[in-house]
């Protein structure tokens, strides 16, 4: 049988767990977003899983190019006052803003 796995190079998949390391946010975070996204719900995790049997993977690539347009999105923010600063940042990342 022949070899193609020289030729063919699959994209990494990260489950649920990987992603809130990552973000440095809970599983169950992870979890609400996908039921919020998938139910027509606000939410901020905008990516859609692959589907491995009942288990929900995503490509890692895609989950670092979230990431990053989630770093962006704070960094148009700056030029905000500090009020929306605030609001708007905890927003980009799905998170309330929390009273001080």
């Amino acid at each position: 049988m022949p070899d193609f796995s020289a030729d063919f190079k699959a994209p990494r998949l990260v489950g649920d767990g990987d992603i809130a390391k990552l973000i440095s946010l809970s599983k169950s975070w992870v979890r609400k977003e996908r039921f919020n996204r998938r139910h027509g719900l606000p939410h901020s995790f905008t990516l859609d899983p692959v589907m491995i049997g009942s288990a929900p993977r995503y490509r890692l690539a895609e989950v670092q190019d979230w990431i990053e347009a989630q770093s962006s999105l704070r960094v148009a923010a700056k030029g905000k006052p500090s009020n929306e600063r605030h609001s708007s940042q905890t927003s980009a990342i799905g998170l309330r803003p929390q009273r001080v």
